[in-house]
């Protein structure tokens, strides 16, 4: 038609899963994402507008980003591109059929990432006079047992139980919050900055041993000795300065 738009984009861009970028939108837009036959959308909160045209510019897209009430979105009508992304499991109805999809283990870290920015949770709880924090995903079985499979790989402990409406939560605590976020977060290219905030006021994940000073990865807030030997030399040491001398 005389006058028409003629709208461009990447149309190849999932055909081939094999940088970081590409597995964080990936992981984005099986959290947050839309797929139909012939269709892909992506939409955030519209304060997250900004990383909507991020993953536009990825796309080397034209296609204007739009605004629904409080939500900003792309909507790209592609058969091609849909059919790259159900290659993907990425499919129509896929709230509870998603699963973990097969790409380079070197690359989970930058899905998880994507899906964690789309459909999971960073907050602070108080017991006592202790502040926990806490990371939760949230999605199908088949998505939370890969999640959590390939963060038990790179040392990231964590649990997953159900709810009562079917889906799944992978749950990190305290020391955990702070390894996952240095596994999301290393040497990554792209990032919801609102959550990255988040994890950056988690603490450090790293301490110097109070009696030996090397560096360890404590298990627990209170942790203050790398090993059981040096808390316990730190116990003698404390006991022969508490001796009353004779």
């Amino acid at each position: 038609m005389p006058g028409a738009i003629r709208y461009r984009f990447d149309v190849n861009y999932f055909r081939s899963i094999d940088t970081d970028a590409k597995a964080y939108w990936l992981g984005l837009l099986a959290a947050d994402g839309c797929v139909t036959d012939r269709s892909v959308a992506l939409s955030l909160k519209y304060s997250d507008a900004a990383h909507v045209r991020a993953f536009k510019d990825e796309l080397a897209a034209n296609q204007p980003v739009y605004r629904s009430r409080d939500m900003a979105g792309l909507l790209i009508y592609s058969i091609a591109f849909a059919k790259s992304l159900a290659a993907r499991g990425l499919v129509r109805r896929k709230t509870k059929r998603l699963i973990f999809p097969d790409i380079p283990d070197r690359l989970a870290p930058a899905f998880i990432r994507g899906y964690f920015d789309g459909d999971g949770s960073i907050y602070t709880t108080v017991a006592g006079t202790e502040t926990r924090w806490i990371a939760e995903f949230c999605g199908t079985e088949m998505m939370m047992r890969g999640v959590r499979a390939r963060l038990d790989v790179l040392n990231v402990p964590g649990y997953l139980y159900s709810r009562r409406n079917g889906m799944w939560i992978t749950r990190y605590q305290n020391m955990s919050v702070r390894w996952l976020r240095d596994v999301l977060y290393e040497n990554a290219s792209v990032w919801l900055p609102r959550k990255r905030a988040l994890f950056d006021r988690c603490g450090k994940s790293e301490y110097s041993c109070r009696m030996c000073t090397v560096s360890f990865r404590p298990v627990r807030n209170s942790q203050l000795y790398c090993s059981d030997l040096c808390n316990l030399r730190a116990c003698r040491q404390r006991k022969r300065q508490t001796a009353t001398p004779r």
